[in-house]
Formats: C-alpha cells, structure tokens, sequence
C-alpha cells in the first residue's frame, strides 16, 4: 500500500477521490497546491468549492448524472473546463474521471486535474497568428481532417469555419484531383518537410460554389501532443495569374511584331543589294563593277544578320551558323566551286546580340574577301580555314586563314585609305577589340579578339 499511497502523494497532475455525495475523500500534494489549499484542508469539503461560482449552480446535476453512470473520461475530451483557486482566482484545466471501487463495495471517482494555462494561451497565441495572416491557413491532421482554418480561409473559399471543421481536406479540392490527393497526401505525411509557395506546381483550388482559382500552396509540419499537424498557407494568385498572361500575349505580339521588323529590314537590304547588282551589269567600267559588288556583298551580310533574328531568335545571332552560311555565300559570289576553295570550320556554338553581330558580320565579310580576291587571286585552288571560339572569360576569338600568296611585304592595316582598311579599323574601334594580320607561310592568317557582352552566351 505505501506504494500507492507514494504514487498518488507524488503524482505530476493534481488527484482528488470523490465520494458520490460530491464530497473530497483525498487530495494529493499537487491538487493542493493547484487549487491553493493547505494540505487536507480540502477534506471533505465539496467539489463544488475547486469550480468557478458561475459554473456551481449546473454542476451538480452533471455530477450526479455521472455516478448514475460512471465511465472513465479521457483528459482532452472536447470540454473547456476551468477550475477556481482558494482566492477566487480561475485557470484553464483539463479533467480526467475514473470510477474506483473499495474493498468494502465504496463507489468513488477518482479526479485528475491538470493545469493547462500555458497550452491554452500558446493555442490562442497560435489562434490570432492565424487570424492575423494575410493568407488562407488551414490546419490538417495525418489523416487529412481539417482541424482549424482562419478568417481568410472563409472569405477565399466562401465557407463557413464551422462547415469545414472535421471534414477531409479534398472539400477544398477540385473534384478532377480528389481521386489522386490521397496518395499525395500520405506521400507527404510520411515524408514531412517543409515546401515553400512556388515551388514550380500548377496548383488550383476549390470554392463552395465550385468554382476554381489557381494557388500558390506552402507546407510545414507542426509536431503536437497529438500527432503531427499539416499547416497549409494558400494564397489566391489569380491576379498575378492574370497579370502573367495578359503579359505573354503582349510579349508575343511584340515577338510577332519585331520579327516582322527584321524580315522587312531584310528585304530592304536585299532590295539594295539587286539594285547594286542591277547597276553593275549596266556598267562596262570593270573596276565600278567591283566596287557596286563589294557593296553588294556587305549590304547582304548585314541583311544575313536580320535573317537569322527573324527566322530563328530575336535576341541573339547563332554566329557559328553566320559565319558558315556568309563565307558559303561569298565563295559562290565568286562564281568559286568548291573544287577550287575548300571551306574548313571550327566553330562553336556562339550567340551574339545584333549590335555585335552586325560589326562583326562586316568585319568577316572583308576578311573572307580580301582572303578569296587577294589571297586565291585569279581562280588559283586553295583552302579557307574559319575557326570560332571562346578563350578565357568572355573573350571571342574569330580567325580567318589561307594558303595563298600571303600579305605584301608592306602590308599595314593602319595605313592606307581603302574602304575595306578604313571599315575593318572602323569596327574593331566600335566593338573594342582588336585584330591580327599574320603570315601563316603559306598565305595569310588574321585573328579577331574582342570582349562579349556579359549577355553573350554558348548555344
């Protein structure tokens, strides 16, 4: 017996044994000083004298209800209970009942009561953090029950708090999705992490009148006496939905737009360039002739540049691709076969914004030519060799070679007022590189370096 006796004097919660006429039989230590009292001073006295005074009055038809039908009632059982201390003062209690029964037949209850002051007002602290947030936070259980909501949730989803108490979480979900959340949810459970708005899932919801509106849901677990608890933040993004289409169909009309722009300016080129063409098959003057050609060939490598936008990418020129297709086009410009030049690429994959790409066109085209008119003169056979490639950070290098006749002794880019000179320094000042003119034994090698745009990028 002196280890029951010790067991219920040293018990955490507070234990009363009650008799069936309401009268306290035994008070622990801790149901002393709960309630306030000096030891035994709760001795047959009335349970009555631990229940707040507004309470007294129902109380004893409650209990008497009770020892008509004793049970043994679970702490947590639904009930908001509140005990009152010897000074008046109230506090927050859970309650358990049990039925005991002496040795002599003596029907008792036993009563254990337990402070949960600090529970309460961290579950109401939670409450108003709930209530306070702009978003919709709906609480679920493991199994997928809806155990508290907020204000935001009944205004989002036009239902009632009270119509979602209790009720699974697919209420809130289209009817196309119910079948599958389940298995989502258990997925989850098991799993739990937390999982932040936007994480790249389409996600909609559900109103009480069935409409649907696109979501924006986070998950984190809250671990409970009870379990693990789900909170769900969802958040109405309809607008932003709204706001990201209206968006895309202006992006694609400006996309429509601009390849427009670049498909006429290309055209408008081309027409240039027939009219050069024109003009030089009405001019017997051989050296006008090349000229008007000269013209020809760097007014269709601009036009070539417009090509690409529009027919591939508006914001970038695949350059590996241009410098093929340009030297292509001027090796048959020459009315060259390919028996007579061979074409060598190394090129990767580069992609230039048009006011690189333009600068850079032109500076290719002059260097491929001077290479198939001064390099391979007179129909003689030989190769061109064109490479494209990244050197260290953003540093482009583009190089053109042959095996012809080489450079003149005299050779010096800095000199002399031909057009082809004065355009190459032109554009090397204007893109901010610079450029090599070297014997390659046999024939010439030129090398272009310049810096990229930080927005240049590998295809």
């Amino acid at each position: 017996m002196d280890f029951y006796r010790q067991t219920f004097e040293l018990s955490p919660d507070g234990l009363l044994v009650v008799g069936n006429d309401g009268r306290i039989v035994r008070a622990n230590a801790r149901a002393n000083a709960l309630f306030g009292y000096e030891a035994d001073e709760l001795v047959n006295r009335a349970i009555e004298v631990l229940i707040p005074q507004r309470f007294v009055s129902g109380h004893a038809q409650l209990r008497d209800g009770y020892v008509a039908e004793p049970h043994a009632r679970p702490m947590g059982a639904g009930l908001e209970l509140f005990g009152r201390r010897k000074d008046g003062s109230e506090f927050a209690v859970d309650i358990m009942l049990s039925p005991l029964q002496t040795e002599d037949g003596t029907r008792l209850t036993l009563c254990v009561a337990r402070d949960v002051t600090e529970r309460k007002q961290s579950e109401k602290l939670m409450r108003d953090l709930l209530e306070s947030a702009p978003d919709a936070m709906v609480i679920v259980d493991g199994k997928g029950v809806i155990r508290l909501v907020n204000s935001q949730t009944e205004k989002l989803f036009g239902f009632p708090r009270q119509e979602l108490f209790d009720q699974p979480i697919e209420k809130l979900i289209p009817q196309r999705y119910r079948a599958q959340h389940p298995s989502y949810r258990g997925g989850y459970h098991s799993n739990p992490r937390v999982r932040p708005m936007g994480a790249d899932l389409d996600l909609f919801a559900m109103r009480q009148d069935g409409s649907e509106f696109p979501v924006e849901i986070s998950l984190s677990p809250l671990k409970t006496a009870e379990g693990t608890l789900i909170v769900s933040t969802i958040r109405d993004v309809s607008n932003r939905k709204h706001a990201e289409q209206v968006m895309l169909e202006s992006l694609k009309e400006k996309e429509t737009l601009l390849k427009e722009i670049h498909h006429r300016v290309k055209n408008n080129l081309a027409v240039i360039s027939s009219l050069f063409s024109l003009q030089a098959a009405n001019l017997d003057d051989e050296g006008m002739k090349t000229i008007l050609r000269q013209s020809q060939d760097r007014v269709r490598s601009m036009a070539m540049v417009h090509e690409s936008l529009y027919s591939r990418d508006l914001a970038a020129v695949d350059f590996a691709e241009y410098v093929t297709n340009l030297s292509t086009q001027l090796i048959g410009s020459y009315s060259l076969s390919a028996d007579q030049v061979r074409l060598f690429t190394e090129l990767e994959p580069v992609l230039l914004p048009i006011d690189t790409a333009v600068p850079c066109g032109l500076i290719l085209n002059e260097l491929v030519t001077n290479a198939l008119k001064h390099g391979l003169p007179q129909g003689r056979k030989g190769e061109l060799h064109l490479a494209l490639r990244r050197a260290a950070g953003q540093t482009l290098v583009l190089e053109v070679r042959d095996n012809g006749q080489g450079l003149p002794p005299d050779f010096d880019l800095n000199s002399g007022t031909s057009l082809g000179k004065r355009l190459i320094r032109s554009l090397i000042r204007q893109l901010g590189g610079e450029v090599q003119f070297l014997q390659a034994s046999p024939g010439t090698r030129v090398v272009l370096t310049l810096l990229l745009p930080e927005k240049s990028t590998e295809t």
